[in-house]
């Protein structure tokens, strides 16, 4: 039983590269590379080796799997042809646990590119000008940019478009001879306003929206091709779905543990409302400076550290700069702290989660703002903190205190023991010129760390970054609807597919092992997509196959992400055969009712089975 993964819209696919989105003023360059080198991710040696039969694959394979709990559910392709070499129960649904985030990371390779980054700012607004609004606009508010058209720029030949008919909620690429996003009016929603603001960095300038309830949720919207699409700057946070099953892995990293445990009017002019001008108060009180979350969770406590992923953007390194700032400008005085967490919609907390899931700390509130993916201190192993963007805020107001006091400024920060949204319209915020600025590592680093320490809270900002780049809202809902459609865009065949997050916590996502093969296979033949290979755990690493697959066959030549939920044990990798064809699998094991340490171990056996082809 052989199925090819590439069918016509595969071609235009595999040349496809990253490109920028411009707001309709102009975007200035990004910073580095926008996009890897146009090479195969498979080496050439390996599409001259002999493939592997059915039969030989089965052969393997039938030992290791003659044993095990619960249902198996198997997918092993040729990664260079993308055909399906073998498949057991391969086009079933089923709860992939942690392997999602191998769609997620090719989502966000997809929509952001690999070398976007994620600003965390502050700026100085005037609250009084929230008073001649009519309605301030909430923390969970959120108006969707206009949507972006994807117009991939070939790497090499370009490859000619895409000849299947894509789903209503999919995208079809399309050629452009500039390496820009070109703006596409929706079919399903009417953007509320412009596209991105002019951003002179390659981070995210979120588009204005006017204060007041959110746009319908666009989920027909077109999912764009890009690189580095504008990428939050203020801020990109939001979560509903059934119970989920229980937990299991034992580092904090992602997986459980095995045990079941708006622009006000400039002065002098009305504000469209019959408000004369002088009627708007005038600013009273402390000036007031917004902390705006721009989608990096991974920031740190300290200063910046180029060396690291978690804390490549620091806090006391935004403090430094904000008091410089605000000297700069000549500010003096009574200064207080609010924050904009309106990047994201929703709550943050999915409905899909259990409680003990976020006791637990597996997951915390998504937000558009934390430190060290939801944790007050560097290490997977750390607990995570409640509310992220509060335990972030408190600590840049602490450092922000100390830098006015080490630095003799003439302001007097108002500390505030919750510091508290601000009331200011969005548009204003985002608007606002930035006093200090710091950015996160880029996509494709954030990316290899979510793989590596299966960092569900990561997988979440990354999911919701990319709802929000494309014009989607960004909750569990557009992240995992715009996710569908980036599997579909891959040639994956999506029938089936029911996913609820972008982690894999929930056991009612659905997906299927041969729909997880064909992300892979589709990774390994474009450059845009390298990351979500190269990211893969190795056994031995820094990871959580640090003691899986030693001193075994596959130990030198497979890298795999692993998935573990009570119900539910996956490993999802790339395997060279010792004739050196690369060969991309997927097997996963439901129903295992607890059973997770028996589970793991036939998964080993398997994949050690195909490292012997």
């Amino acid at each position: 039983m052989k199925t090819s993964l590439f069918a016509a819209a595969a071609a235009a696919l595999l040349a496809a590269s990253p490109i920028v989105q411009p707001h309709p003023g102009g975007i200035g360059p990004l910073e580095g590379d926008p996009a890897p080198a146009a090479v195969r991710q498979i080496a050439e040696d390996a599409a001259t080796a002999p493939i592997p039969t059915e039969d030989e694959v089965a052969s393997v394979l039938a030992g290791p799997l003659a044993e095990h709990p619960g249902t198996a559910h198997v997918s092993v392709r040729d990664a260079v042809t993308g055909e399906e070499l073998y498949g057991q129960n391969q086009d079933a649904g089923v709860a992939p646990a942690s392997a999602l985030k191998l769609l997620t990371a090719a989502t966000a390779l997809r929509t952001l590119g690999s070398e976007r980054q994620f600003r965390t700012r502050t700026v100085l607004v005037d609250p009084a000008r929230s008073a001649v609004h009519t309605q301030p606009q909430p923390a969970s508010t959120w108006q969707p940019a206009a949507p972006a058209q994807p117009a991939p720029a070939a790497t090499a030949q370009p490859a000619p478009a895409a000849t299947t008919q894509p789903q209503p909620s999919s995208w079809t690429p399309q050629p452009t001879p500039s390496s820009t996003w070109q703006p596409q009016p929706s079919s399903s929603w009417a953007p509320s306003s412009s596209s991105w603001t002019p951003s002179p960095s390659s981070t995210w300038q979120p588009s204005p929206s006017p204060s007041g309830t959110p746009s319908p949720t666009p989920t027909q919207s077109p999912v764009p091709t890009p690189e580095p699409t504008p990428s939050p700057s203020d801020a990109p946070a939001p979560s509903p779905t059934p119970e989920p099953s229980k937990s299991a892995e034992p580092s904090k990293s992602g997986e459980p543990s095995q045990s079941p445990s708006s622009a006000s009017p400039s002065e002098g002019e009305s504000d469209g409302e019959g408000v004369p001008p002088s009627s708007s108060p005038k600013p009273s009180g402390p000036k007031q400076l917004v902390l705006v979350g721009g989608g990096d969770v991974m920031l740190g406590t300290g200063a910046s550290d180029a060396s690291r992923v978690d804390g490549r953007a620091g806090l006391a390194t935004l403090a430094e700069q904000t008091v410089k700032g605000l000297e700069e400008q000549g500010v003096t005085g009574e200064v207080e702290l609010s924050l904009d967490l309106r990047l994201y919609a929703g709550d943050g907390v999915n409905p899909g989660w259990s409680e003990g899931l976020l006791e637990e700390g597996y997951i915390s509130r998504v937000q558009p703002l934390a430190t060290f993916g939801g944790r007050p201190q560097a290490g997977t192993a750390e607990e995570r903190v409640a509310d992220p963007a509060q335990f972030a805020a408190q600590r840049f107001q602490s450092m922000l205190k100390e830098e006015i006091a080490e630095s003799g400024a003439d302001l007097q920060l108002q500390v505030r023991e919750d510091i508290p949204q601000t009331t200011v319209p969005r548009e204003m915020v985002e608007e606002a010129d930035s006093v200090g600025e710091v950015r996160s590592a880029p996509v494709r680093e954030q990316v290899d760390y979510m793989l590596a320490h299966s960092d569900n809270q990561l997988a979440e900002a990354l999911a919701r970054n990319a709802a929000y780049a494309v014009g989607r809202v960004p909750d569990h809902h557009g992240a995992a609807g715009l996710m569908t459609d980036v599997a579909a865009d891959l040639g994956v065949d999506t029938g089936g597919m029911d996913l609820k997050d972008a982690c894999g916590l929930s056991g009612q996502n659905r997906i299927s092992a041969s729909a997880l093969t064909g992300v892979l296979a589709a990774s390994a033949e474009m450059p845009l997509l390298s990351a979500a290979l190269e990211g893969l755990p190795k056994p031995g690493s820094d990871s959580t196959l640090s003691e899986r697959l030693v001193g075994t066959a596959a130990e030198e030549v497979t890298a795999a992400k692993t998935g573990t939920l009570l119900e539910s044990v996956s490993l999802t990798g790339r395997v060279v055969t010792p004739r050196g064809r690369v060969l991309v699998f997927s097997v996963v094991l439901s129903g295992i009712d607890s059973q997770v340490g028996e589970a793991r171990a036939a998964t080993d056996r398997a994949v050690v089975a195909l490292a012997q082809l």
